[in-house]
């Protein structure tokens, strides 16, 4: 008997009921002959492996691009580039973990490189010119999840699908609000877009619509009146292949373009099978070579399918141990194609010689068509399976090669002190590739301080604050691994108070926080305290006024005699110029406090000073009245002549305080003896702006005030007699309580550019610190043996 052929070759066909159809074709390529004299009509060919290329980054994949040949990724949380040599490099963060969307366009010398997180979270630029990456921070980009590119546009869909948009002309980073564009056909949401024949192509829930552009400077796509009544499912699924789109409809069919009209592709069974899967999560990607071109389809939760542009057959594709295929991208480099791993960072390369996946074997399934002969006896008494088994050895396993390890730097600098020489401070590198480059890549360091390539701070710094900042140390493989750190700049603190018996000695604080007992010398019985810009410090007691140089090592009597008649009394400076008030007398220093000018005030009862720092009545001194009802002073001419002017409403003969900033003068205490907590707010010397009253304070007086300014927040602090302190953003015009504790009087506040500082007159909890603006406080230990009787830092 002749032998006769049986048709075993086809593709995917798997219906329900399995006499009636049970095809099935797995890890097959389906090819039909194009002319006639080949043996059979069609043939299966053996898929290219996937073969270990590299491993970057913890994965998974989730995008992959070509941008003119630099080879970009996101692996996991990272946006790489690959260079020459397989070593992944890191860009920037990409935040999420969904797929991203990738897409270039041409910019000055170079390309802009658009990455969308999928989850509708922002977009981000990788310029390769300046090698730079950044979000978009334009008002005018609503963040997107679908992207492409046409004449110079980048294209997105808004996340909530509401509209399209288009950037401005050759700029990823530049958007116009009124460049959007809403479904016309019906009101549904986008899903996705794409690009074909030189045409916007936009996807909805349940329609398909085409714009081109029409050159307009405003409104620059039209809608090309030609829509489809069939949407998408997924917008993962939209491919380009064959000069046409391909994608999942919001019916379960596969469909391809063909001019406006959506040509179903899938097979009855194939809609059968994916039935049951979800739509929206469903992902796609296409291939073509060696005379294949393909469009893979994958359900997460189910299997992958591939549809064989050339053959218009369905097969299937599956890794060892999965249902699917565990590409989740495929995309083409130079003349080779890769993959990414949706379960980590591996990239494969897919290679016709290499006849595994990774080392693991690559199981080819068929099952044919139903053979029967209409219920007669069907007898096969030979069978013949013709393969090419191909020549030479089998494939040998091989790894992924090692990545380099990335450069690591370390270290904590420390603060530094404002106007004096930093001494150095140099990083650790361990790791990478030598030579490295540290530069700063975010944040800022403090003004007079530079970092230089090899990771050393120095410099001179010239501006308290607190500055964060970001390094990044690169190796000669172009990777890098970033730090954060901080530097205060702060100045010098001392304080006086009882150490060992001593009365009032002086103590000073070091920028790490540490206290030393400095001198017991005559100043450290004063009782009153005050640094001036020249980096002097001030000191008073009665019958004499001192200055330290060395930050209170110290001290030198003032030439100029001081009235010994006590009272309390307090200072202000500015310029150069010091001035001490008195009871009915005041002393100015024009030299920083070496020699001070005795001056007659028209009241005997004043007692403090404050000097006006700013607009044109800057420098004029404030003589302030211990009384509530009292008549206060100014003078123009450094207390040569006073003009008398309102009462402040504060009284202070049972002590209190006074600060000043460049817009306001503040006067604190109480009403009278037994009464709240009370500050004035004056301006120019002279005009009572208001009056504030701490009615949810215990009965005392504001014994301590400080005006001072943390980055952008200028506050003042209100410390008082029972211990209690307050805080006020406005000016004074109202007052929250701090959460900070003290059993006694606050004696002292100091801002150090970096911290607060608050000494109170008890021996616990003596020395309180806060580094974030008062909300928490921590303890220091103690300067002495006592509590602290005055606190004072260089402004």
């Amino acid at each position: 008997m002749r032998a006769q052929p049986v048709d075993l070759i086809g593709g995917f066909y798997k219906d329900d009921s399995l006499p009636w159809s049970c095809q099935d074709t797995v890890n097959w390529l389906p090819v039909a002959a194009e002319v006639s004299g080949t043996r059979t009509v069609k043939k299966f060919s053996t898929p290219p492996g996937l073969k270990p290329w590299q491993q970057i980054g913890i994965g998974p994949i989730r995008g992959m691009h070509d941008c003119e040949g630099l080879r970009l990724i996101v692996s996991g949380r990272y946006l790489y580039r690959i260079s020459n040599s397989g070593v992944g490099v890191p860009i920037g963060v990409i935040p999420g973990v969904g797929r991203v969307q990738m897409t270039h366009n041409q910019f000055k010398t170079g390309f802009q490189v658009l990455v969308e997180n999928g989850q509708g979270g922002g977009g981000y630029v990788y310029t390769t010119a300046t090698d730079t990456f950044a979000k978009i921070t334009d008002e005018g980009y609503p963040g997107s999840i679908s992207s492409d590119y046409l004449d110079s546009y980048i294209l997105g869909v808004e996340p909530q699908g509401r509209f399209w948009f288009h950037s401005n002309l050759a700029d990823a980073t530049d958007y116009n609000t009124l460049d959007r564009y809403e479904a016309e056909a019906a009101p549904d949401r986008i899903v996705g877009l794409a690009v074909s024949a030189s045409e916007v192509v936009v996807f909805g829930q349940r329609t398909t619509e085409f714009y081109f552009n029409a050159g307009q400077a405003t409104g620059t796509f039209q809608n090309r009146k030609s829509s489809i009544t069939r949407g998408c499912a997924s917008r993962h699924t939209i491919q380009k292949l064959d000069n046409t789109l391909f994608w999942l409809g919001d019916d379960g069919v596969v469909y391809r373009l063909e001019g406006y009209a959506a040509r179903p592709i899938s097979t009855r069974p194939l809609e059968k099978a994916i039935s049951g899967y979800n739509w929206p999560e469903a992902i796609a990607y296409t291939w073509e070579d060696r005379g294949h071109k393909v469009y893979y389809l994958t359900f997460p939760d189910g299997q992958t399918f591939g549809y064989a542009v050339i053959t218009g057959e369905w097969h299937r594709r599956e890794s060892f141990g999965l249902n699917r295929w565990r590409l989740s991208h495929i995309i083409s480099w130079g003349r080779d194609w890769f993959g990414g791993d949706f379960q980590n960072g591996r990239i494969w390369q897919l290679d016709w010689d290499y006849f595994l996946e990774g080392d693991q074997p690559i199981i080819s399934e068929r099952a044919s068509a139903v053979l029967s002969d209409n219920q007669s006896q069907l007898i096969l008494p030979n069978a013949e399976l013709i393969f090419d088994t191909g020549q030479g050895p089998g494939t040998e396993p091989i790894p992924f090669p090692a990545q380099p390890v990335p450069p690591s730097l370390s270290g904590d600098a420390p603060d530094a002190l404002r106007n004096a020489v930093y001494a150095g401070y140099t990083y650790t590198i361990t790791g990478g590739q030598s030579p490295f480059v540290v530069t700063l890549v975010g944040g800022a360091l403090p003004p007079g301080l530079a970092v230089s390539t090899s990771g050393v701070i120095s410099g001179t710094p010239t501006t308290l604050g607190l500055y964060s900042f970001t390094l990044r140390v690169t190796d000669k493989d172009g990777l890098w691994t970033e730090l954060g750190d901080s530097i205060g700049v702060v100045t010098q603190v001392i304080a006086l108070g009882t150490i060992s018996g001593v009365t009032k000695a002086v103590t000073r604080r070091n920028l790490t926080g540490a206290w030393s007992n400095v001198s017991s010398s005559a100043a450290a019985g004063a009782a009153w305290l005050m640094g001036v810009a020249s980096g002097r410090f001030l000191a008073w007691l009665a019958g004499a006024a001192y200055y330290s140089d060395d930050n209170g090592s110290s001290w030198t009597q003032s030439a100029t005699v001081i009235d010994s008649s006590g009272g309390n009394r307090s200072g202000d400076s500015h310029n150069g110029v010091v001035v001490l008030g008195g009871p009915g007398v005041c002393y100015v220093s024009t030299n920083n406090g070496t020699t001070y000018t005795s001056r007659t005030a028209p009241s005997s009862f004043l007692q403090a000073a404050v000097i006006v720092k700013s607009g044109a009545n800057s420098g004029r001194i404030m003589m302030i009245s211990s009384s509530a009802t009292g008549n206060n002073a100014y003078s123009d001419d450094q207390g040569a002549t006073f003009t008398n002017c309102p009462a402040h409403g504060v009284t202070r003969s049972s002590g209190g305080s006074s600060s000043s900033d460049s817009n306001f003068q503040y006067i604190g205490g109480n009403v009278t003896a037994g009464a709240k907590p009370r500050i004035a707010v004056m301006q120019n010397g002279a005009t009572l702006v208001r009056n504030l009253t701490l009615t949810g304070a215990a009965n005392g007086i504001v014994s301590a005030l400080l005006s001072y300014q943390m980055g952008a927040t200028r506050r003042l602090l209100m410390g008082t007699s029972t211990g209690e302190l307050w805080a006020s953003d406005d000016a004074g015009i109202s007052a929250t309580r701090l959460p900070f504790t003290s059993s006694g009087s606050i004696n002292g506040i100091v801002f150090d550019g970096a911290r607060l500082i608050v000494g109170t007159a008890t021996a616990t909890n003596m020395i309180q610190v806060s580094t974030n603006n008062g909300a928490t406080w921590s303890t220091e230990a103690n300067p002495s043996a006592g509590g602290i009787t005055v606190l004072a830092g260089l402004p």
